[in-house]
Formats: structure tokens, sequence, C-alpha cells
């Protein structure tokens, strides 16, 4: 069963950090998909990403460093504990 762990729109390095630490802390313990939502070329992008190793984690770390000043980067987490 799913269950959507956040979905907010990231304003501020807090948020990116609390991200970041979520990830980190959990990705070896359930299965984590990341849909991350943000501007691209005047429409709206969306990613999806499942969390398989800490290298990912650190991968969209870097990458919501990059968008979060836009202001409307959207990150929605889901946690299933099953395959």
């Amino acid at each position: 069963m799913a269950r959507e762990v956040t979905n907010c729109v990231i304003t501020n390095l807090i948020a990116v950090g609390s991200i970041y630490q979520y990830l980190s802390q959990n990705w070896h313990l359930k299965q984590i998909r990341v849909d991350l939502t943000f501007p691209h070329a005047g429409e709206q992008r969306t990613i999806t990403e499942r969390i398989l190793s800490k290298e990912k984690v650190d991968y969209l770390y870097k990458f919501m460093l990059d968008k979060w000043k836009s202001g409307k980067l959207r990150v929605v987490i889901t946690e299933t504990d099953g395959p």
C-alpha cells in the first residue's frame, strides 16, 4: 500500500535539507518514489525517480538545490512497504 509522505512546494534551504535527511535515512528501508515538478522552458515538467541508492539521494539533493529558488519546485514523496 502506498503512502504519501509529503506533497509540498520547496521555498527554502531548510526544506531541501529536511527532504535530503528523510531520503538519506529511509532509502534503504522502504521503497520510495519522488516526483519533482518544476518550471522548464515556459511549461511545467515532472520527473519521477525511484530511490534505490545513496547516489540517487545525492543526485536529487543537488537537483533540488538548483531548482528551489524559483519557488515553484513541488516535491511529492510516496513510500511503500512491499515490492
